[in-house]
């Protein structure tokens, strides 16, 4: 770990951010714990009240400083907003990419500096490098079963250079051996998961509220436009789902496209989610090259696929040097290297 001056540590309270302070402080770092408080209700996955709860009783049992970070109004703007508007067009967002960007490397990291730390800790399973000319670069977590990086794309290189990573070099099982021999036996079953903010996996709440007509019923139809179903709101389904769809069909079907202007799902068989090439935009790129021959990601824990990446502008393509399946627009397509992350975007088109 590089860090030698003042630490922030993102403390969400669960095992991952415990073990990732408790390393630092092991090494001697002067820390510091903060928590952000997001607006989450008590009865989500990690509603607030629970969450700075147990980070500062970890801290307490580090001899740490813990502290607190209204962050709400950021969160709720930059993340919950965005993520409700992508469902009602139809997409499938991904939340945690807003978050990282703007909350916890946005409003956190200012929060750091106000702190005067000179570095921002997190527990997230991903690595920095460093080039030849010392600037930083994202690399995949020594776990690639666990690997984080593809929520992290946005996150610049100037910005991780204050950045630690220190369960980065660790498995999930070498994480949770530590939080256990630590006395932090409470916080193994405890795991942090994409849409935190919605109370048990279900974000029907949120959506009703922020994008009701989303939640609505409309038609499923298969791609000669022949009414097959009803579904129960384009918010509930996401490219290449088969369950929620209804029976009545030899084939499975799956979906292709979710058409909001005209709220209704398009579905067909499996070989009709084939795809080789791929569009993004929002793009944010740091590589020096435009043109990148290694693999990109569709999905989180997503599988990798070797192809051309080539950036222009806001756009990113990609052409896949074999079909891959389940381009949900919405979702990131982030390219990689070998391990080091260039860049992505978010999904716009793919065929």
């Amino acid at each position: 770990m590089r860090a030698t001056g003042r630490v922030c540590v993102a403390m969400s309270g669960g095992v991952d951010s415990s073990v990732a302070a408790a390393l630092l402080v092991g090494a001697g770092r002067d820390c510091v714990g903060v928590t952000m408080r997001l607006g989450l209700a008590g009865g989500a996955a990690a509603g607030d009240d629970d969450a700075v709860s147990r980070a500062r009783e970890v801290c307490s049992r580090l001899g740490i400083e813990h502290r607190t970070l209204d962050a709400a109004a950021t969160f709720e703007a930059r993340v919950l907003a965005p993520y409700a508007e992508a469902y009602a067009r139809g997409e499938t967002p991904n939340p945690c990419v807003a978050c990282n960007e703007h909350v916890k490397f946005g409003a956190l990291l200012d929060e750091s500096v106000r702190l005067d730390c000179e570095f921002l800790a997190t527990g997230h399973y991903a690595r920095v490098g460093w080039d030849t000319e010392g600037s930083a670069f994202l690399r995949r977590g020594r776990d690639r079963a666990k690997d984080q990086s593809y929520f992290l794309y946005r996150v610049s290189p100037r910005t991780l250079a204050s950045v630690v990573f220190p369960v980065g070099e660790l498995t999930k099982a070498q994480v949770r051996v530590r939080a256990e021999s630590m006395g932090f036996e409470h916080l193994v079953k405890s795991e942090s998961r994409e849409a935190c903010f919605a109370a048990d996996g279900d974000r029907s709440g949120l959506l009703l509220t922020l994008a009701p007509d989303s939640l609505e019923p409309g038609p499923i139809v298969d791609e000669s436009g022949r009414h097959v179903g009803t579904h129960d709101g384009i918010a509930r389904y996401t490219v290449g789902q088969r369950h929620g769809l209804g029976g009545g069909s030899r084939e499975p079907r799956y979906v292709l496209r979710i058409e909001a202007e005209q709220h209704r799902l398009v579905v067909g068989g499996a070989d009709a989610l084939s795809v080789r090439r791929i569009e993004a935009e929002d793009v944010a790129w740091w590589s020096s090259d435009d043109v990148v021959d290694g693999e990109v990601q569709l999905r989180y824990r997503g599988t990798a696929h070797p192809a051309r990446c080539e950036r222009s502008g806001e756009r990113l393509g990609a052409e896949l040097a074999d079909a891959a399946r389940c381009a949900a627009p919405g979702q990131s397509l982030v390219c990689y290297k070998g391990e080091r992350l260039c860049g992505g975007g978010r999904i716009r088109v793919a065929s």
